[in-house]
């Protein structure tokens, strides 16, 4: 039920989208055929009045011009219209892979990262972060208050996928690419 009301409401938006097309095509229509009318009325006639003027131009190869120039101006208009009424999308930010240290609260406490769990303390493992945003970490012990932590997902170079965490650890590298947010 719920399908066929939204296939309606589309129908009738698309309906509506055509006849606005179409009023807008006729507008365009009449509105360049100001000009011709306006010259056609202030030129004399054969018979010497302007008020006996045909109006619009009244040879055929001219009129098939007139509206060819309409047409143009008229599709150049949609189309500015078209790409200003797109949305600007922005690329979307980078995911970076993280290598992360979880060593705080109690022994084989839970390690929930990003509400999933991912093992017990100490952690160490690699992490999927989008670039910019934080990254909460929370340790739930068996007794006690949880722990949590926010990080922000800093921009940098990967790790390698080849990296042993414990000999980056034990060289005294920066394995996060993590930082607390300011104020913490």
């Amino acid at each position: 039920m719920l399908r066929v009301k939204i296939l309606r409401g589309l129908q009738n938006l698309a309906a509506g989208l055509a006849l606005l097309a179409a009023g807008r095509f006729a507008f365009m229509e009449a509105h360049a055929w100001r000009p011709a009318l306006d010259r056609a009325s202030s030129a004399p006639s054969a018979a010497g009045s302007p008020s006996s003027a045909p109006h619009g131009p009244t040879d055929p190869a001219e009129m098939v011009k007139v509206a060819a120039q309409t047409r143009e101006q008229t599709l150049e208009q949609f189309k500015d219209e078209l790409e200003s009424a797109l949305p600007t999308s922005a690329p979307p930010p980078a995911v970076q892979q993280r290598h992360i240290f979880v060593d705080f609260g109690p022994p084989r406490s839970k390690v929930y990262i990003a509400g999933k769990l991912v093992g017990q303390t100490p952690f160490g493992g690699q992490i999927s972060c989008v670039e910019g945003r934080a990254v909460e970490v929370a340790v739930l012990p068996d007794q006690g208050a949880p722990i949590t932590r926010a990080y922000e997902c800093l921009a940098g170079p990967a790790p390698a996928p080849s990296a042993d965490l414990s000999a980056v650890l034990s060289a005294g590298q920066d394995v996060s690419n993590l930082k607390p947010p300011a104020g913490r």
